[in-house]
């Protein structure tokens, strides 16, 4: 037979509702991270993706690209390998010993205007 349910005093209702409130705004919290962590690997999966066309169109391969980059051909495998996070400066060496450069355009969040330098 089921339990008689107990009622929650005004004061635990007050703190159970607090508890799922702050539970709620920690897990939105949680998913906006999530999105901005997403937005930047595809960024970089973008960047990646280019200057591996770029390498390919240039007749390039893997193991000359890291000959010229002063690295392991598996540093240059696993750069063209996503998902993952690559340093700038391996991002930048990568470009050079292709024969590219990488630019980075700064844009203000809301309206996307490139923004000057000072």
């Amino acid at each position: 037979m089921p339990s008689k349910q107990e009622k929650l005093t005004p004061t635990q209702a007050r703190r159970l509702r607090e508890a799922i409130a702050e539970e709620e705004a920690a897990m939105e919290a949680t998913k906006a991270q999530a999105r901005e962590y997403l937005a930047r690997m595809q960024t970089i999966e973008k960047v990646v993706e280019t200057l591996t066309a770029a390498r390919l169109a240039r007749g390039l391969s893997g193991a000359e690209t890291a000959r010229r980059m002063g690295v392991d051909r598996s540093l240059v495998s696993r750069l063209e390998a996503a998902p993952h996070s690559p340093t700038l400066d391996t991002i930048l060496a990568y470009a050079k010993a292709i024969g590219t450069d990488v630019r980075i355009a700064v844009v203000d969040e809301k309206t996307g205007e490139l923004v000057e330098a000072a």
